[in-house]
């Protein structure tokens, strides 16, 4: 409640092996699949039992996440739009921005959110006061990709482009059959012919876009920490093994 503690996110989509983490040997949150895209009873029965308890996210909470999603994404898409490219979105990078949001929500929204749903320590527990924004804000993000002739909707609108989206529906007996049968529950084996393969990125590879980073860097007004932060991850990337892709069962075991 005090807002320490995240339980790992879980990711659902159409295809258990789309082509875009075809070469990913492991990510950084739960993922799943069935042929809607739906919360599942199993999936949701086994989402509980890993976890041991389950907290309520309060609107506020959701409402964090979210926006910090789509400021991440309407970054990549002035990014792109400036390299004269079209921002092409796949499930795995849906999934990092689903992870960076996700870690960026900070303890003070958490814990404020649960004291409002009246989760709190002690009546007297006072609502903790929220660190400053240093994001641009959705409203000026959207606006910059107005500039730059990319037609977008309202911001208000935008944030709640997708309150009306279906995520689970109710069971019928012939849904229920499927289920059993085994025809819909863990989703299609079929890779996502629409999304691209993403290549195994080798340690040589990794280490050339360190170089990159330190010239980068160089050109900054705080060189020293980020050139010491580069060297740190540089060491990380020297010491990291590649591991064997994990598999969403081995968590529910």
């Amino acid at each position: 409640m005090d807002g320490s503690e995240k339980i790992i996110p879980l990711v659902i989509g159409k295809f258990l092996k789309p082509r875009c983490i075809k070469n990913c040997k492991s990510l950084p949150l739960f993922y799943g699949a069935n042929s809607k895209a739906w919360m599942m009873a199993d999936i949701w029965e086994k989402m509980l039992r890993s976890t041991c308890v389950l907290q309520p996210l309060d609107q506020g909470i959701i409402q964090n996440f979210k926006a910090t999603y789509r400021k991440l994404l309407l970054q990549d898409m002035i990014s792109a739009t400036d390299r004269k490219e079209q921002l092409q979105v796949s499930v795995l990078n849906a999934i990092f921005y689903i992870d960076h949001s996700w870690n960026m929500a900070s303890e003070k929204t958490i814990a404020n959110c649960f004291r409002h749903a009246k989760f709190h320590n002690s009546p007297e527990s006072e609502e903790l006061s929220e660190d400053a924004d240093e994001d641009l804000p959705l409203t000026e993000l959207a606006e910059k990709l107005r500039n730059r002739s990319y037609a977008i909707p309202d911001e208000n609108l935008y944030a709640k482009i997708d309150e009306d989206l279906a995520t689970n529906d109710e069971v019928s007996i012939q849904d229920i059959v499927s289920h059993v049968l085994n025809l819909n529950a863990e989703g299609s084996d079929d890779e996502d012919d629409s999304e691209s393969e993403k290549k195994s990125v080798s340690t040589s590879d990794a280490l050339k876009v360190m170089d990159d980073l330190r010239v980068f860097f160089t050109n900054s007004e705080a060189a020293d920490e980020h050139l010491k932060s580069t060297r740190d991850l540089e060491k990380v990337v020297l010491t990291t093994k590649k591991r064997r892709q994990s598999c969403i069962s081995e968590y529910f075991n």
